[in-house]
């Protein structure tokens, strides 16, 4: 049963279809925005593979390729890895924006439609509940864990790669005898960046997962928001629990 909304302030509201349009609209330019990134991170990495993959292969070719060429091989494959840190800071920025507008939405909108005469906004409450593809369903199909985790998936394929090819570079050095005081600077490079690396991936990880940005921000955001709701008397303040299950993403229907 939806409960009615008691004024403790004032009752005034009015629902304004010109900014409900313009909510709707910046979500679906901030979604936008999330996907060209992505295409662009992905042809960036498809480009820097590519150099790394021919001059590899001149390394190849090429048996008297010393340590630093193979090395510097290996560093290529890497580079993606520092490129996508800004990327999926800028997403997950994207992604808690929109979480932040949902919840607006959900509760100055939706919530408060439910006890008014006049027209019904249900979308973004019934979306979270609903739809198979909501990342607060997530615990219930384990794809939903890859969600805006481009970055991170192509971080590790860059990595594993460049593990790969270090490993090959020592091992040519070790076959060739020719492991010297170059080779030991090379190993502790490789050490530091592959550190480096996995960290980065770490924190890309946790910049751009829906499931740590959007699930958190968005409980957080609508709590904030039905506070402001009762500050402002739109919303009773016995109520407060009983609005936020409503509104609780996670719920069972």
């Amino acid at each position: 049963m939806y409960l009615k909304c008691k004024a403790k302030k004032t009752t005034r509201h009015k629902f304004s279809d010109s900014e409900y349009t313009s909510l709707r609209n910046e979500i679906v330019q901030r979604i936008a925005v999330i996907s060209n990134q992505s295409y662009s991170a992905i042809f960036t990495l498809i480009s820097t593979w590519g150099a790394g993959l021919a001059l590899f292969k001149c390394t190849i070719d090429y048996a008297g390729s010393g340590s630093i060429i193979r090395g510097i091989c290996s560093f290529l494959f890497i580079i993606p890895v520092f490129y996508f840190v800004p990327l999926s800071v800028k997403s997950g920025e994207n992604v808690v924006q929109i979480a932040s507008i949902a919840a607006y939405i959900k509760v100055f909108y939706e919530y408060l439609s439910l006890s008014e005469s006049n027209e019904l906004f249900n979308w973004e409450t019934s979306n979270r509940l609903i739809s198979n593809v909501s990342p607060f369903k997530g615990k219930r199909k384990y794809q939903m864990i890859f969600y805006n985790e481009e970055y991170t998936i192509l971080s590790v394929f860059s990595i594993v790669i460049y593990i790969c090819l270090a490993y090959y570079s020592l091992q040519q050095s070790i076959q060739n005898k020719s492991f010297g005081s170059e080779e030991i600077v090379l190993v502790i490079v490789y050490s530091i960046i592959l550190i480096t690396a996995i960290l980065l991936c770490v924190f890309i990880h946790n910049s751009s997962s829906l499931k740590k940005t959007m699930m958190v921000s968005e409980n957080l955001y609508v709590e904030l928001y039905v506070k402001r709701a009762i500050e402002m008397g739109l919303i009773s303040e016995e109520n407060f629990v009983d609005v936020m299950r409503e509104l609780n993403p996670a719920r069972e229907i």
